[in-house]
């Protein structure tokens, strides 16, 4: 965890939240505070027949400036460069939800974490602390509606701040390790729906010539939430290139792109003898996908 504390919390011994980053998406954003000063003279004079004179003079002067300028992009990227900050107290910052949790963090939320790759950048992320033992960051989400050109694991789409539209954070230019994946079906805003799972992945998913059009099994599937146990459509996954978190129960697509499509899921089996077992009961379904 980065800290970095300002000469003006010490004077007015106040405090900042942690990950109180409320604000929304924007393509820019600057905010300035300059010239906070304080000025206090007193003057006392007495006169006696004895001419006796004192004079007293007392003069105080104090003053702080900060500046702190933030540059947000449409893909949530800040870039911050500040001597202090226009708040006081602390300023928290993570490099990963799994730190956030271990640093005290309960709450589920949007979170400001120090950017993997891009030095003295910031972004923001959505970081499910509860589910599965918590630490998770999301990096997909389905709504109903057209396919937008850009969704899956290495394309970016829609914001945090609107969940009616599908969300895709783009773990190429976004490269958090991860060797686990939170997916399954999802109820309103960024809740979990009935079936959930965690599937243990590659941690050279994004990177290795054999994931980028094509697919790898999988290292271990557990279920998270639900009646649905090991099933086969979570078996293998890949196709990093193409625009899908995409999950397969055999080598190959076969011309179509299953798993979470940013209009829902595609596991193919939906029959009732197949659709736990095979499609893991997630087929139609909208869905969302997290990293650890």
């Amino acid at each position: 965890m980065r800290l970095r504390t300002l000469a003006l919390a010490s004077l007015l011994g106040c405090t900042y939240p942690n990950h109180g980053y409320t604000g929304g998406e924007i393509d820019s954003a600057s905010s300035s505070t300059a010239d906070a000063s304080t000025s206090t003279s007193t003057s006392t004079s007495t006169s006696t027949s004895t001419s006796t004179s004192t004079s007293t003079s007392t003069s105080t002067s104090t003053s702080t400036s900060t500046t702190t300028s933030t540059s947000t992009s449409t893909t949530g990227i800040e870039s911050t460069s500040d001597s202090s900050t226009t708040t006081s107290g602390e300023v928290a910052e993570y490099e990963t939800c799994q730190e956030a949790l271990d640093e005290g963090e309960v709450d589920s939320g949007v979170y400001l974490l120090i950017h993997p790759t891009q030095k003295g950048a910031s972004i923001r992320v959505y970081c499910d602390l509860a589910t599965a033992g918590g630490g998770w960051i999301l990096a997909g989400r389905s709504t109903p509606g057209g396919r937008p050109s850009a969704f899956g694991w290495k394309f970016a789409t829609g914001t945090l701040d609107n969940d009616e539209a599908p969300y895709s954070l783009d773990l190429q230019a976004n490269p958090f390790a991860f060797t686990e994946v939170l997916i399954g079906s999802s109820g309103p805003g960024k809740s979990w729906g009935d079936q959930v799972y965690r599937v243990q992945v590659p941690d050279d998913l994004l990177t290795s010539p054999s994931t980028q059009d094509e697919s790898v099994p999988t290292l271990a599937i557990e279920t998270v939430q639900g009646p649905c146990m090991g099933p086969t459509m979570l078996g293998r996954v890949g196709y990093v290139t193409h625009e899908v978190f995409f999950f397969r129960d055999i080598p190959g697509n076969q011309g179509e792109d299953y798993g979470l499509l940013s209009d829902g899921f595609d596991t193919y089996y939906n029959d009732p003898l197949t659709k736990c077992t095979q499609g893991a009961d997630l087929d139609a379904k909208q869905g969302m996908l997290m990293i650890r």
